[in-house]
């Protein structure tokens, strides 16, 4: 069974303008968070943050690469925006892929030099979380697609 791999673009800081990052990228995001809407242990451990957050849904995939590219595909022209977000908003930028594999299949995990250089564009910080799955527990990985 192929590896599944979601990938994750965010925008985190205090006091974001939501609307006027929308504005400025002109993309829709999938997922907005306001600080003050966090649970009140996350505010506790002043973790609470305003996101600007886009998904691209879960897929199956046979290297990371492929869930970095199409990340770029909707983002790759717009690096200078975000950087004036990333500077106007003293906003931390993001890139996550969550990763569901059965051990022994897991997708190929090199970053390519256009990967990097397109993370470095961004400013962003980069993370993979794993969930790896013995092989007879391929009926739990997740589906693949919109909502996945």
């Amino acid at each position: 069974m192929r590896p599944r791999v979601r990938a994750s673009f965010g925008i985190t800081g205090d006091d974001l303008d939501l609307g006027a990052i929308t504005e400025s990228l002109g993309i829709a995001p999938t997922e907005v968070y306001r600080k003050e809407d966090a649970r009140a242990v996350i505010k506790e451990m002043g973790l609470a943050a305003d996101t600007w957050g886009y998904t691209i849904p879960r897929a199956e995939c046979t290297s990371v690469s492929e869930r970095i590219g199409a990340l770029e595909a909707v983002f790759g022209d717009r690096t200078g925006q975000i950087s004036a977000v990333r500077e106007r908003y003293a906003a931390n930028v993001s890139v996550e892929l969550s990763l569901h594999a059965v051990i022994g299949d897991e997708p190929d995990l090199t970053l390519t030099r256009g990967d990097l250089a397109f993370l470095g564009a961004l400013g962003a910080e980069f993370g993979i979380d794993p969930y790896p799955y013995y092989p007879d527990e391929t009926d739990d990985l997740p589906p693949v697609g919109e909502g996945a």
